[in-house]
């Protein structure tokens, strides 16, 4: 079940962050474009992930400095995915695109087993 509640809570955190990562790429270089649709997913995403996927009622300094952490890692992994797809002629919209599979599972593999434990 947490799967799925993850599939879903995670499709909410991503259209939100994809919609400003997605109008910021027009605007803006793809460092400030991630890191800041990657902000806005921490926040977005250690609420609706903690209460609603994996129940954790009790949120604590620990556990946000853990996704904190996790957050900045991903960032440099979206960062740098749209970098090297992009660099390759596609178009960078499409790049992020192409990477929210990717992203999405490793997310939930740590968040289940290294920070909602």
């Amino acid at each position: 079940m947490s799967k799925k509640r993850f599939l879903i809570v995670g499709s909410i955190n991503t259209l939100i962050t994809n919609s400003f990562l997605q109008l910021l790429l027009l605007v803006t270089n793809i460092s400030l474009a991630t890191f800041v649709s990657q902000l806005i997913s921490m926040f977005v995403g250690f609420y609706l992930h903690g209460k609603f996927v994996f129940g954790n009622s009790q949120f604590s300094f620990i556990k946000f400095f853990k996704y904190f952490l996790f957050a900045f890692l991903l960032w440099i992994l979206n960062w740098s995915g749209i970098f090297v797809i992009s660099s390759y002629g596609i178009n960078k919209n499409l790049s992020a695109l192409i990477l929210i599979p990717f992203l999405a599972s490793i997310s939930y593999l740590i968040q289940k087993n290294k920070i909602f434990v």
